[in-house]
């Protein structure tokens, strides 16, 4: 799925409410829109996954102003705390968004599994992922991705925060012009000790 253009939502591909997209070995690149650059999908019913990617690419994909929308998701965005993606396998490169998440912007569950993000970029915050909802990383690395804002790696909100989730996964070159830093009480001890460590090596913020 190469060179699409969408005006609002999904350069390459829309999933609807209570839609389902399952996609292997697959290239999704060159797409653009104002939300989800590559994916845009919303809606989903609770415990069932409405993306599903194995052994995908997505590279260069771009979510840009197209007029009033809000731009999110240089790969993908889904919309709604019932949209849960999984993604395996695979590789995200040199995405772009002119707002939040250079590669995701996600509102619901988020898991990933040695997926790689790398050279991703956003204008306002999260370098590689922008993030609203539950999240769960095994594996995989994440490098040289940037923001003008916070997170050059990853930007979890007040809600997604407590519930991120990282094991396994390398970090290195990600950059953000601006920290903002949680407390403690704000996380519970093992998540905090998590993000400190992160925190340190640059690669999260909040």
């Amino acid at each position: 799925i190469v060179n699409n253009k969408g005006y609002s939502y999904g350069g390459g591909i829309f999933v609807s409410s209570n839609g389902f997209l399952m996609a292997t070995d697959s290239v999704i690149s060159d797409n653009r829109a104002a939300r989800g650059g590559g994916i845009f999908a919303t809606g989903g019913s609770t415990g069932s996954y409405s993306i599903f990617l194995d052994y995908c690419s997505l590279e260069n994909n771009k979510a840009a102003t197209t007029g009033n929308d809000m731009v999110t998701g240089g790969a993908i965005t889904t919309e709604g705390s019932n949209t849960e993606a999984k993604i395996i396998n695979s590789n995200f490169k040199n995405n772009h968004s002119e707002n939040t998440g250079g590669a995701i912007r996600t509102g619901g569950l988020l898991e990933l599994e040695n997926s790689n993000f790398k050279g991703s970029k956003s204008n306002y915050a999260g370098g590689a992922l922008f993030v609203e909802g539950p999240v769960q990383i095994t594996g995989g690395e994440f490098s040289g991705n940037a923001t003008m804002e916070s997170g050059g790696a990853i930007y979890a909100d007040e809600n997604a925060m407590p519930l991120l989730n990282i094991k396994g996964t390398e970090f290195s070159d990600n950059k953000a012009e601006r920290v903002i830093v949680w407390e403690e009480e704000d996380m519970g001890h093992e998540a905090f000790a998590v993000f400190k460590a992160l925190l340190d090596e640059g690669a999260v913020q909040a």
